[in-house]
């Protein structure tokens, strides 16, 4: 009987896995989605600009916002694959003990410098925010080359406070992730495992 009941545990536990897995492969999905609209957003905005509209320069300006605002759906993005990926390590490969991808993952010595391919693999978005930036600017430049100059450096300041927010997360998301996993724990008077989050908390810190 309970063997039968350890087994029906070990299936609701993988299936659960299944499921959280399927998220994560939703998310980088999404991703690539996101990087994807961005690519047509300029494709469109040279479009128009090649029809020579009088407004050019806001159509640039606008594209820049957006592609700001997607970007910053990213970061968030991130932090829920780490939030995912940390239950699983916690919660899931912690009483499934063949199951070891994140437990492992997480201190593999990449993980030292993954916030230098971050930096990599979203460099497209500060460079077409800039670039839109730059093209709308020259184009308002006859009208107001002061507005011009402030929305390029507008948008630069736009780029250091996300490319310094994806750094950190980069950095540290995972540890903040352990530690909020720890704290949701403590609230609700599981001992046993908020004592594991505590541990996987420390062995994360070293990884850093």
């Amino acid at each position: 009987m309970a063997k039968q009941q350890d087994n029906s545990e070990i299936s609701v536990i993988l299936e659960e896995y299944k499921e959280l897995r399927q998220e994560l492969r939703e998310y980088l999905s999404r991703r690539q989605q996101s990087k994807n609209f961005v690519y047509l957003i300029s494709l469109g905005v040279i479009g128009l600009d090649s029809s020579k509209i009088s407004f050019d320069y806001f159509v640039f300006w606008i594209s820049a916002v957006l592609i700001c605002f997607i970007w910053y759906d990213e970061i968030g993005r991130i932090r829920a694959i780490y939030r995912v990926a940390t239950y699983i390590q916690l919660f899931i490969e912690a009483r499934l003990r063949d199951l070891h991808w994140e437990t492992l993952g997480a201190k593999h010595s990449i993980n030292h410098s993954a916030w230098k391919f971050r930096l990599i693999s979203n460099a497209e978005y500060p460079l077409l925010i800039l670039t839109h930036t730059i093209l709308g600017a020259t184009r308002f430049w006859s009208i107001s080359w002061i507005t011009s100059i402030n929305s390029i450096i507008i948008a630069l300041c736009i780029i250091s406070i996300i490319t310094s927010k994806s750094i950190f997360l980069s950095r540290f998301g995972r540890k903040k992730e352990l530690e909020n996993w720890a704290l949701i724990l403590e609230k609700n008077l599981v001992p046993n495992i908020s004592c594991q989050c505590k541990v996987s908390t420390g062995s994360a810190e070293t990884m850093d």
